[in-house]
């Protein structure tokens, strides 16, 4: 699928963020999203599909389409601080639309979810062992080649915490598969423990915390489909599979920052100021995309360091769109948690949305669009197959 080729080499590109290659990924994700939809269409693949799509799907691509439709708003009434940015923040959201559009289109049996969810737990695993073998041989160099100014970097990521993110989204679909069959299949009870064990390597405290609290959650609400002896003895697997891989990548960089007296550091003001940017214009915002550029009219410190983002995404939404965008993810975090609860593989988006209340794994295209991939998956699980028409035979004397 076209789709999901652009979304893994999204994520295998999150490192670059210059705009040119920005403006490229925008534009292939809404085009590979779109062409996708209108080649399920022609195939004839749709007659499938609900006679409508869901409300519950509906609501939730609407949100993400509402929330480029604001960027446009905001520069159309002149309300952005920096229009260019403001362009770029929609061209993103319309991206994530599409993506949605175009997972949902493409999920339209049972069959063709599982296909795609399983390229997307191997990718899953192949960018995390990347990760780990990078972090641990590179001397903090991307792909073995461009030096940045971090010791250890776990794969295309910059962001530790991006990294996390995206392991803590991905390890309850690969648990879900060593478990599904009522079985245990140990190749993916292996993988699903190296995922966890590279989210607490990576030295993210809120990631390894989120990749463990969602283990226990996962396997009480995969009791609806396994026996509970089943699920104890699995779950049990896991842990030493686990403790095991855990052992081996090691987790000093961990320790070292659970120690830290100010967890915070930062963080809190730098919240403080986007908080305060919300207040200032709650309706309005500051323009998709324009927290970096107005930012140091709020700062109330300088740490010698460029802030690019507020570490909390949903400050962040606050003072670039107002609350209005930020009702808007609410109501989509709120769409996709409940089918999460469903569909336990999916459990990993509510662990990105808490992520975000300490960083900002959603302003990443490459972390991001996986989630709403994620989103558009689980909710057409979650959504009742629509019978097929009856035909009325005509019965002859």
């Amino acid at each position: 699928m076209p789709l999901l080729i652009v979304l893994c080499l999204a994520t295998l590109l999150i490192w670059h963020q210059q705009p040119w290659s920005l403006r490229l990924l925008q534009a292939a994700v809404g085009i590979a999203g779109v062409a996708g939809l209108f080649a399920q269409r022609r195939s004839g693949t749709t007659t499938s599909l609900p006679a409508s799509p869901s409300p519950a799907t509906l609501v939730a691509g609407a949100c993400l389409a509402a929330a480029a439709i604001l960027g446009l708003l905001q520069n159309l009434t002149s309300q952005s601080a920096a229009q260019w940015t403001t362009w770029s923040g929609a061209l993103d959201w319309a991206a994530l639309a599409a993506v949605f559009a175009g997972v949902t289109v493409a999920a339209t049996t049972h069959t063709r979810r599982e296909q795609l969810l399983h390229i997307a737990a191997v990718f899953s695993v192949a960018v995390c062992l990347l990760a780990m073998a990078q972090f641990y041989s590179s001397g903090g160099r991307l792909f073995w080649l461009w030096p940045t100014a971090e010791a250890h970097v776990p794969g295309p990521f910059r962001s530790r915490n991006n990294f996390a993110s995206f392991a803590a989204l991905l390890l309850p679909l690969a648990l879900w598969k060593a478990i599904h069959k009522k079985r245990t299949d140990w190749l993916w009870m292996a993988a699903s423990a190296f995922l966890y064990s590279s989210a607490v390597a990576s030295g993210s405290r809120a990631g390894a915390a989120l990749a463990t609290i969602e283990i226990p959650i996962f396997f009480l609400l995969s009791r609806r489909y396994l026996s509970s002896r089943f699920a104890i003895r699995a779950g049990a697997g896991f842990a030493c599979a686990a403790l095991l891989f855990v052992a081996i990548g090691g987790w000093e960089l961990l320790s070292t920052k659970i120690t830290d007296q100010n967890p915070l550091k930062f963080r809190k003001e730098m919240i403080a100021s986007a908080i305060e940017m919300a207040r200032q214009r709650p309706l309005s915002g500051w323009g998709l995309g324009s927290f970096p550029i107005v930012y140091p009219r709020f700062a109330s410190f300088d740490s010698g360091h460029f802030v690019n983002h507020a570490h909390n995404d949903w400050a962040e939404w606050a003072a670039d769109g107002g609350l209005p965008l930020v009702a808007l993810m609410a109501l989509f975090a709120f769409l996709s948690l409940r089918a999460a609860l469903r569909k336990p593989w999916a459990l990993g988006i509510a662990a990105v949305f808490l992520h975000s209340i300490v960083d900002f794994p959603m302003q990443r295209l490459g972390v991001a669009a996986w989630v709403v991939a994620m989103a558009a998956l689980a909710i057409a699980a979650s959504t009742p197959p629509h019978p097929p028409p009856q035909t009325h035979q005509t019965r002859t004397g």
